[in-house]
């Protein structure tokens, strides 16, 4: 099931898909809820972006829920506040607030708006992914805690930053296969006008042992129109590793699609799947489901 916004309509991530201004430099951090005790996938983006800039550091936060095989938009807020050393720094918002423990390492999350009540909590470190260039990715065991009751899972911690309107961060994939496996893909920074949205590098954690692969390609290999942002999008991806110990393929389930503000009549995309698929991953065949965090700028 898809839903989608308007262009420009700030509910699901106007403020994410928005273009950012010249000379910007923007800070993203990203939370990813994700459990697959329950039958379809929960999952909770958290995302945190700042945008330093003339005149001061535009901070934005938005969450999201996927259950029930559909994704609902919960918050976004968004203030402008003054100069800061710090932009990269995450602040708690009027109805996003935070735990934040020793060496400013986020504990939860909590979101308290009217009546709705969410809370994500990092509960045990489970694994650190190092990239060539910036802050790591990391992995802990999680719970979701709402009035439904609690819902085990993971956490995934992704922090990027970027110089607009040059080099910009892409697409990621978050996938699980029970408790066996969790994978981690990310594309490759590219500049923004000779993206190549094929390459990535990729992370996982496994009961067989981890994996690194510093060269992945995914495929969009199906594609759909998106009429308000006049875009095609993709339904379905391939994954392929050069040395054969990744392969298999991805297909949307349901997603939440925004067209952001733009000059012109093509439009900015910012977009949620849920995905579904096979891999063979280091000999093995496994089915996995997951999310995958789509970008057009």
């Amino acid at each position: 099931m898809e839903q989608t916004l308007p262009p420009g309509s700030g509910g699901e991530a106007g403020a994410l898909a928005h273009a950012p201004d010249a000379r910007e430099l923007v800070f993203d951090r990203e939370f990813l809820f994700i459990s697959i005790a329950s039958d379809p996938v929960v999952a909770i983006p958290w995302f945190f972006r700042a945008r330093s800039q003339v005149g001061g550091v535009l901070r934005e936060r938005s969450a999201w829920i996927q259950r029930g095989g559909t994704w609902e938009a919960l918050v976004q807020e968004s203030e402008l506040g003054p100069t800061s050393r710090t932009p990269w720094r995450i602040l708690p918002g009027e109805n996003l607030r935070l735990i934040i423990g020793e060496d400013d390492d986020v504990e939860a999350l909590f979101l308290r708006d009217g009546a709705v009540e969410l809370e994500t909590r990092l509960v045990d470190f489970l694994a650190e992914w190092m990239r060539q260039v910036g802050d790591p990715v990391r992995l802990f065991a999680g719970r979701s805690l709402s009035p439904s009751g609690p819902i085990e899972g993971y956490v995934l911690d992704l922090p990027r930053s970027w110089e607009a309107p040059g080099e910009a961060s892409g697409d990621w994939i978050f996938l699980l296969s029970g408790t066996d496996l969790q994978l981690f893909l990310e594309e490759v920074p590219s500049p923004s006008e000779s993206r190549i949205p094929t390459r990535y590098r990729g992370w996982s954690r496994s009961r067989l042992g981890d994996g690194e692969w510093s060269s992945l390609t995914v495929l969009w290999e199906n594609m759909r129109p998106f009429e308000r942002a006049r875009r095609n999008i993709p339904s379905r991806w391939g994954i392929s590793s050069p040395g054969g110990e990744i392969s298999g393929e991805l297909v949307s389930v349901n997603s939440y699609l925004s067209a952001g503000e733009g000059e012109g009549p093509i439009l900015p995309v910012s977009g949620l799947f849920g995905v579904t698929g096979t891999l063979r991953i280091q000999g093995n065949m496994v089915s996995v489901a997951g999310v995958v965090r789509h970008v057009q700028r």
